[in-house]
């Protein structure tokens, strides 16, 4: 081999070494780089997975009510509520004829149980007094159950102006007061009720009486 032919073949030589070593360079490098990718991706594949196992903070749900679909009953009007039953029921014919017993004169004394109609201030305590103790005997059991046979009542007696009474016509002072008596009885209101309801008896002169 001539020496040119030598110094040839070392030029091969190391033009080839040179591009051997820049393959490695460039390999190593793009091995690097594919490296280094990698190792980003993992990352960020792993970094939910680590927010996931985070204990998360409890958060309070407010308490929403909840509103029902069923509609509600409406509040009853003042019509549909029902009223106590009155605790007698006194009728017109009843408050007539309790004004009747009532009803003297200031010229008669004793011609009525209360001289209502001879009375310049009316005494409401005496009169309820009559009116109480009529009450009593149409509860009681013992004498009859009505207004009408309790006044009306000759065996045994006690109303003596009645049934002498019973041709007169009441005033209106005096049918008002009873009307406003019965009212107040119908609507238990127990400032009616002047004597103990055992009393059953009466005795007086049209002014005050005595119950018994």
């Amino acid at each position: 081999m001539t020496r040119q032919q030598k110094e040839k073949r070392k030029d091969r030589i190391y033009t080839l070494s040179i591009l051997i070593v820049g393959f490695a360079l460039i390999t190593v490098i793009l091995l690097a780089n594919t490296t280094n990718t990698a190792s980003a991706e993992t990352n960020t594949s792993i970094k939910p997975s680590a927010i996931a196992v985070e204990p998360s903070k409890t958060v309070e749900t407010p308490c929403i009510p909840v509103v029902s679909d069923v509609t509600t009953s409406a509040s009853p009007s003042p019509e549909s509520i029902e009223t106590p039953a009155p605790r007698y029921g006194f009728t017109e014919d009843d408050i007539y004829l309790l004004s009747q017993l009532l009803c003297g004169s200031k010229d008669i004394s004793g011609d009525g149980e209360y001289d209502i109609d001879g009375a310049i201030n009316i005494n409401y305590y005496e009169t309820s007094k009559v009116l109480s103790v009529v009450m009593n005997r149409v509860r009681s059991g013992v004498f009859p159950d009505t207004v009408y046979d309790v006044v009306m009542q000759t065996n045994p007696r006690q109303f003596a102006v009645m049934p002498a009474n019973s041709m007169k016509i009441p005033s209106e002072i005096a049918l008002q007061v009873v009307r406003d008596w019965c009212e107040a009885y119908d609507s238990f209101d127990p400032g009616v009720q002047v004597c103990p309801e055992d009393h059953l008896y009466f005795s007086g002169n049209g002014r005050i009486n005595i119950t018994r």
